[in-house]
C-alpha cells in the first residue's frame, strides 16, 4: 500500500496516522507470508479482531480483508513489472492458492489480466 492511497480526510488524528503507518509496515513485512491473514494482522496490531476491523475500516475505508487483498494485488503488480517470475509464482508469492480467484481479483482491480498487465509494463 502506498502512503498516498488513503485520503488524509479519512485520518483524523496523529494516532490514526501512526496506526496507518503501522498497517503499512505490517503489510510490507508480511506480504509474502501465505498464512498472514486478518487474525495475524490484528494480533500484530495488538487488537482484538472486532476492534481491528472497526479501526481499519474507519481509517482506510476498507475492511481488513479488502486491505490485505489490495496489498497482495499491488505486490503482484510490482512482481509482474519488476521480475521474471511466471504468473503462477507471482500468484503463490502473493498468497493466492487458486488461479481463478487471483485472475478475477487482479482483473477487477487493474482492468486486465496479469499477463496483459505484464505485457504492457
Amino acid at each position: 500500500i502506498e502512503p498516498g492511497d488513503w485520503s488524509s480526510d479519512v485520518c483524523s488524528s496523529d494516532l490514526d496516522e501512526r496506526f496507518k503507518r503501522l498497517l503499512e509496515d505490517l503489510l510490507e513485512l508480511h506480504i509474502e507470508e501465505p498464512d498472514f491473514g486478518v487474525e495475524e494482522f490484528a494480533a500484530c496490531a495488538n487488537l482484538k479482531r472486532t476492534q481491528f476491523y472497526t479501526k481499519v475500516k474507519r481509517i482506510t475505508g476498507l475492511s481488513p480483508i479488502e486491505l490485505l487483498r489490495k496489498a497482495h494485488l499491488e505486490h503482484a503488480a510490482r512482481l509482474l513489472k519488476e521480475t521474471d517470475l511466471n504468473i503462477d509464482e507471482v500468484r503463490e508469492r502473493c498468497g493466492f492458492s487458486n488461479s481463478t480467484t487471483f485472475y478475477n481479483y487482479f482483473k477487477q482491480q487493474y482492468g486486465m489480466t496479469p499477463r496483459q498487465y505484464r505485457n504492457q509494463a
